[in-house]
């Protein structure tokens, strides 16, 4: 899917601190998930819109809350994917999650790739540390 922005313009970059419901036309775009005054979720759109898709990057390590990204209501347990964690080998797979949680241990640079195929979401997580991307079925 082409990205819906010219290079050089930051059309392609939304930055979110506080609770969000994404629309179509945030598909393609990189999501900076950065510090809020409180936890805060990101509500994908209907997994029904095949070919949606965003990179989710933490800016910074959340002090005391949760930064979580979840299905639409009415889209739970559709979430699968897999994680990814350099702390150790240990990898989580699952095909029913309902969302994807960024905790207090999250790391700069952890980061989650979405896609839909119009039923499911697929997820890709690239987490830093243990625990700090957990998965809530």
């Amino acid at each position: 899917m082409a990205k819906p922005y010219l290079g050089g313009s930051s059309g392609g970059v939304k930055a979110v601190s506080a609770d969000v419901t994404l629309q179509i036309a945030d598909s393609g775009k990189t999501i900076f998930m950065s510090e809020g005054s409180a936890a805060y979720d990101i509500t994908l759109p209907a997994v029904s819109n095949k070919g949606w898709e965003a990179k989710f990057i933490l800016v910074a390590s959340p002090a005391s809350y949760d930064i979580d990204i979840k299905a639409a209501s009415g889209d739970e347990d559709k979430i699968k994917g897999i994680e990814f964690s350099d702390a150790d080998t240990a990898s989580a797979t699952d095909s029913d999650w309902d969302k994807i949680t960024f905790s207090t241990n999250g790391v700069a640079g952890d980061y989650v790739n979405v896609i839909s195929d119009g039923t499911s979401w697929y997820m890709h997580i690239h987490a830093s540390a243990d625990n700090s991307v957990t998965q809530t079925d």
